[in-house]
């Protein structure tokens, strides 16, 4: 293999040993001339003398183990069935008189742009709850999202997220991790007008604990909100729905959105609990105390646009579900 060297030096080399208004040194002259092996001389006079210029010869690699045809059967036994692994069009095409290795059929559905990956996990609806997905969105086609406040709760444990991680292939590589990790419950919400207060608490929660929430963080957060005929967003957690925060609602005149059971998808502040646990373990909190003030710094510096765009996300998020005739979406 010749040294590799810049293209004016090889034109340099064709001018001092093969151009005819040249010096027409030897090849031993010109090597040491410039300063170059004798082999990588003669190489680029004979690229000369074969191509008339100077440029690399493009190795034309491995021959292609398959036809356009054989590409296009790959590709349409796989989106014909879904489920098929590579191992199973191994087979398949081997009956058929194609003998390919899984590797390659592998390399001809990623060039069609096809992955095999695992399903992302959706709730089991029933024929009630898909119905009631159906008619909300029905109902809400054309509902103001403006003045609604989102809240919801989760739970932010102690330990580490999943990592993910470069490795080679073949390569064990382990996340040690605890069966129970101390956690914190986290009340949050947020509106068009950014992000209101969060409430933290170790207990759980109940209707009574609930009614603290409310007057610690709901009333205070709906405050911001430019329109005193503000709704209430929430799931159907039995707490939500018990008779004791219904009675503290209607007191102090606060009305709550009808939501349909087992519908995640349809609340964005879903989203908003996966961004504060992500960002929460990248501070790598140690102790209980820590992981309090995690929560809180990341809270504090979610941006209003992010909430803003969250808002802006619920007609698209009402007409897939009308798409989908009450099916789950992917939100």
């Amino acid at each position: 293999m010749p040294k590799s060297i810049s293209s004016k030096k090889k034109w340099e080399i064709i001018f001092l040993h093969q151009n005819q208004e040249g010096p027409k040194h030897s090849i031993a002259k010109t090597s040491k001339l410039l300063r170059i092996s004798t082999w990588t001389v003669r190489h680029w006079v004979k690229v000369f003398r074969e191509t008339g210029d100077v440029l690399e010869k493009k190795s034309p690699g491995r021959p292609r183990k398959t036809s356009k045809q054989e590409d296009e059967e790959i590709v349409e036994m796989v989106k014909n069935n879904k489920e098929l692994s590579t191992k199973d069009v191994s087979l398949e095409l081997k009956s058929r008189g194609i003998n390919l290795c899984k590797t390659t059929i592998s390399s001809r559905l990623n060039e069609a742009g096809l992955k095999y990956a695992s399903l992302t996990s959706k709730p089991l609806l029933t024929k009630t709850q898909i119905f009631q997905r159906l008619r909300f969105a029905r109902e809400n086609k054309n509902r103001n999202w403006n003045n609604v406040l989102f809240t919801d709760e989760t739970s932010v444990s102690l330990g580490p997220r999943n990592k993910k991680i470069w490795k080679s292939r073949g390569e064990r590589m382990y996340q040690r991790k605890a069966k129970h990790y101390p956690k914190i419950h986290v009340w949050g919400c947020f509106s068009n007008y950014g992000f209101g207060r969060i409430v933290l608490f170790k207990e759980n929660l109940t209707a009574r604990k609930l009614i603290d929430i409310y007057q610690e963080g709901l009333l205070p957060s709906s405050k911001v909100i430019d329109d005193p005929d503000w709704i209430l967003l929430e799931d159907n957690d039995p707490k939500h729905t018990a008779k004791l925060a219904e009675t503290w609602r209607e007191k102090h005149n606060i009305d709550r959105i009808t939501w349909p059971s087992n519908s995640p998808d349809l609340n964005p502040i879903e989203n908003v609990w996966n961004i504060v646990k992500n960002k929460v373990a990248h501070l790598q909190p140690s102790t209980l105390k820590d992981l309090q003030e995690a929560i809180k710094q990341v809270w504090s510096e979610l941006p209003r646009n992010l909430a803003q765009n969250l808002v802006l996300s619920m007609p698209n998020r009402i007409k897939e579900i009308t798409q989908s005739k009450g099916d789950s979406i992917n939100y």
